[in-house]
């Protein structure tokens, strides 16, 4: 599976392990919900500002590792 891909899963697991909405995840991380969208789908990759911000809602920082 492609790195774009996983993150894109990523992002999903972990807004769905919150109980989050696409409309609240783009609501806290200040992103489009059509750019969260083709992040989870795997359709683009986005740059450092909207990943951190997302990271961030998430309540998550970049590099942590991830376990399910």
């Amino acid at each position: 599976m492609p790195d774009i891909n996983k993150l894109g899963l990523k992002i999903r697991q972990l807004r769905e392990m919150r109980e989050m909405s696409l409309e609240q995840l783009a609501e806290q991380s200040k992103c489009h919900a059509d750019l969260l969208g083709r992040i989870e789908a795997g359709e683009q990759i986005p740059s450092l500002a909207p990943l951190m911000n997302i990271a961030r809602a998430l309540g998550m920082r970049l590099g942590t590792p991830v376990s399910y």
